[in-house]
């Protein structure tokens, strides 16, 4: 059984604009999916945490952050804008879980949090609970509609709680970052309206360079399911950290570039092409934003006769480019869709995903690893089955998350494209992979000119 607790808010800002560019891509998912997207869900609280604490956390986050106080408005022309409300309140839910287990409470309250569409008009952007037992909080629910929030957003947002005066419930700095409403206002000036034209164009070339089909459906007989693949390494960690001291790149391209070799091994492709997961928190006024402003943008290079650290390069720059054009006014964007693939007969295959959600990339270590501790290090590497996902819009989907000591990656794939043994080929390619071309600089990539009809 569960009481509520009214939280009162209020904040700066107020009215009533067109969506955000970040707010319009995530609109055309969820009218794309049929339902809700969302964030978060359920994490143990630390020993000693009152409900006090946590009422008033809650009513400083969303006083605080306008994305939080933002609802959808509906016009009569089928238009979709947001609402930012200056007040208001919102329900928290304390669920006592007497003799049952606070952790299982806990998450069945965030499954049925995610589970349940949002009213995009009539409700706040988030649901929140606490969980108790024997009157003592032992966990917090907070689920999210992505719509306003997206995973660097979620962490902006934990990480402002430490400016909260725990005292008074005030804030001890201002907020950084624009809120929505003031990110549609730039959005329509001509800059904006700039980037927005170039990343469209960058999107118009790959996207008529592509072959129409790129992972034809191998395993027809396979019930369509999205399993996901969870790998943990080491070794592929010590790899990519001399990798990326000897090439002077990133962890995240160079891990990019693995992807694309092994890929191309396993497929046959001599050409990758992706769409990568773009924050844009490196654009002015939006590093330390609260809202949903990440959008999607195509990298594609070539991968035939040349080494492993040539692609890792290439890789890099195909990167950059990936980012500088990722951010766009998205109903300009599915209309250039639209019309590509009127003229070519059908859109062509985009369903191969990167996304590096790690917030800590540095390849610093304490010693410069030696080819010995590579081989050391192989047999600590884990593979396993996470979970099943329900739908996902790629064939496709490789993100990397953060984890003590090791890389770890999440691979999810379409069950009729990718069968279970060529997801775990593909990643333990990956590590193979970065660590010949640790071993020999000059290690090609395996993969020669594959002639293919666009």
């Amino acid at each position: 059984m569960a009481d509520h607790v009214l939280l009162p808010f209020s904040g700066p800002g107020e009215g009533i604009e067109e969506l955000s560019w970040g707010q319009g891509s995530m609109w055309i998912t969820i009218q794309r999916e049929g339902k809700s997207v969302t964030l978060g869900g359920a994490a143990p609280l630390p020993p000693g945490t009152t409900l006090r604490e946590l009422t008033d956390l809650y009513s400083y986050m969303m006083s605080r952050h306008p994305a939080l106080r933002t609802r959808l408005v509906f016009g009569p022309d089928g238009s979709v804008r947001q609402r930012l409300f200056g007040s208001g309140a919102i329900e928290m839910a304390v669920v006592e879980a007497g003799d049952r287990d606070p952790d299982e409470v806990a998450q069945e309250l965030s499954d049925e949090y995610t589970a349940r569409d949002f009213d995009y008009e009539n409700e706040w952007p988030v649901r929140l609970a606490t969980v108790c037992q024997n009157g003592i909080p032992t966990h917090a629910v907070g689920v999210y509609l992505h719509m306003q929030l997206d995973g660097m957003g979620l962490q902006e947002l934990v990480t402002d709680f430490a400016n909260m005066d725990r005292e008074t419930g005030q804030p001890l700095c201002p907020a950084e970052g624009l809120g929505p409403l003031e990110q549609a206002r730039w959005q329509r000036t001509p800059a904006a309206l700039r980037q927005s034209e170039a990343s469209l164009k960058h999107l118009e070339r790959i996207a008529r360079s592509v072959p129409l089909e790129r992972f034809p459906m191998r395993y027809p007989e396979a019930k369509p399911s999205y399993p996901m693949l969870r790998f943990d390494s080491p070794a592929l960690l010590l790899a990519t950290r001399l990798l990326s001291r000897q090439l002077n790149i990133d962890s995240s391209p160079i891990l990019l570039g693995l992807y694309a070799v092994a890929l191309g091994r396993l497929r046959q492709q001599d050409r990758f092409v992706a769409l990568l997961a773009v924050s844009n928190r490196f654009r002015p006024g939006l590093a330390k934003s609260v809202s949903g402003i990440a959008q999607i943008s195509p990298c594609m290079f070539e991968l035939a006769d040349i080494s492993v650290t040539e692609a890792l390069t290439r890789a890099r720059r195909a990167s950059v480019s990936a980012y500088k054009y990722g951010y766009y006014k998205p109903i300009d964007r599915l209309k250039l869709v639209e019309r590509i693939a009127a003229e070519r007969g059908t859109w062509p295959d985009l369903g191969c995903f990167y996304s590096d959600r790690r917030l800590e990339r540095s390849t610093a270590g304490p010693a410069e690893p030696t080819s010995e501790d590579l081989s050391a290090a192989l047999p600590a590497t884990t593979m396993h089955w996470v979970r099943q996902v329900a739908e996902n819009p790629a064939k496709l989907y490789l993100s990397v998350a953060d984890a003590p000591e090791a890389i770890r990656i999440e691979l999810t794939a379409g069950s009729q494209y990718f069968s279970p043994d060529d997801m775990q080929e593909l990643l333990r390619g990956m590590e193979s992979i970065a660590i010949e071309a640790v071993r020999d600089p000059a290690a090609s990539t395996g993969i020669g000119s594959v002639p293919v009809a666009v």
